[in-house]
């Protein structure tokens, strides 16, 4: 009897062993892969995906948090699939998902976020804008209440506002400052200014910097964004003067994450012309210091390289101008993940992560640095 219990054991251990690893599997095909590869490793991911699923469903049961995030990995695979009868296939599967959730951990779970976080996505998709709004929005304040405005999750949730904000500004662009979808925009941008200036002021800000997407994503486009936005008085003066110094001083801490594109001049020049134009908004007679609309840059938004993300991290060196066109906001193959992936014991971890194009950082200073992926996307 003792003999078999432990064969019997021993082989639970390994069914649960093989589900996290097609588990593993599924989200890694998920999420990195290259757009011509697209088809494929979605094959792929969603033959690993029903293993898994198989195995945590019999197991583990429905209500299981390991079966809840493949669930909501089947839910990003539909989504990704592109087609309007897979998008009705995501919705229901992730408002059933949804209800498990509340059950089994509650609606203010990091879990239900990022199940809301997908279906925002979802609204994208479907051109539901003004419930993709309250979605991100609900999102954003769910991570920051429970995680803090340091982690990377709450970071990616801004970010997700921010460049929805931004497309909505780009498609408005030719209307008054004064009307709302600048006024939210500007909002965004405080939201994400806040953000990557305290990261930059952290003890190891400039290591969790670098090791995060989502706020070298945000360096890249907010420091240009905000001076066309400060010219045409969104802000009240003072404000605005006080945002651009803030800015400045912000970029001179950031780190040089590319150094084949970047140097400390760069930065610095930068930070120069933001500290001159606060002090231009100060000292000027007349307010605004120009009429929007209007175009001051000639520079074009870089285009998205074959992973659909912009090249590589500029902070405020190649990013897009507010009147250049952004890339409508879309889903990123490369910056999507699963919830979490749960090891053979019931463990939490991160999964394995795409590397990144950066500086090298000593191992005592990683090892100290804010860890800005607890979880993985989205």
């Amino acid at each position: 009897g003792g003999e078999r219990g432990s064969e019997g054991e021993e082989l639970r251990a390994a069914r649960k062993e093989a589900a996290a690893a097609h588990y593993t599997l599924a989200g890694f095909f998920t999420y990195h892969h290259r757009r011509t590869d697209l088809g494929e490793t979605l094959s792929l991911a969603r033959a690993h995906l029903e293993k898994a699923l198989s195995l945590q469903r019999e197991m583990l049961g429905e209500r299981h948090v390991a079966t809840l995030c493949s669930e909501l990995v089947r839910a990003q695979v539909l989504l990704l699939r592109n087609t309007s009868s897979e998008y009705d296939k995501c919705e229901e599967l992730l408002e059933s998902q949804l209800t498990l959730c509340e059950e089994v951990l509650s609606l203010r779970h990091p879990l239900a976020a990022k199940m809301l976080a997908v279906k925002a996505r979802l609204c994208i998709k479907l051109h539901r804008e003004h419930e993709c709004e309250e979605l991100q929005q609900r999102v954003l304040t769910m991570r920051r209440s429970a995680l803090g405005l340091d982690h990377e999750d709450t970071h990616r949730s801004a970010m997700d506002v921010y460049a929805r904000r931004r497309y909505a500004a780009y498609l408005h662009r030719h209307e008054r400052i004064s009307s709302p979808v600048f006024s939210a925009f500007a909002s965004a941008v405080e939201t994400c200014l806040e953000m990557v200036q305290r990261a930059a002021g952290l003890p190891h800000g400039k290591e969790g910097f670098a090791l995060s997407k989502s706020l070298q994503s945000m360096s890249e486009l907010l420091f240009n964004d905000m001076q066309p936005l400060a010219e045409a008085g969104i802000w009240p003066r003072a404000q605005a003067a006080s945002l651009l110094r803030t800015a400045a001083a912000t970029a001179l801490q950031l780190p040089c994450t590319n150094p084949r594109v970047h140097t400390a001049a760069l930065f610095k020049d930068l930070a120069d012309g933001l500290g001159k134009l606060a002090a231009d908004v100060e000292a000027s007679p007349t307010w605004p210091l120009k009429e929007w609309p209007f175009d001051t840059h000639a520079a074009a938004l870089p285009q998205p390289g074959a992973a659909g993300q912009l090249p590589g991290v500029v902070v405020g060196v190649a990013a897009a101008p507010l009147l250049a066109q952004p890339t409508q906001p879309a889903l990123n193959p490369w910056q999507g993940g699963p919830a979490f992936f749960i090891h053979p014991n019931g463990a939490a971890a991160p999964p394995p992560q795409q590397p990144q194009q950066q500086l090298p950082i000593p191992p005592a200073a990683a090892a100290a640095a804010p860890q800005p992926q607890l979880m993985p996307p989205p």
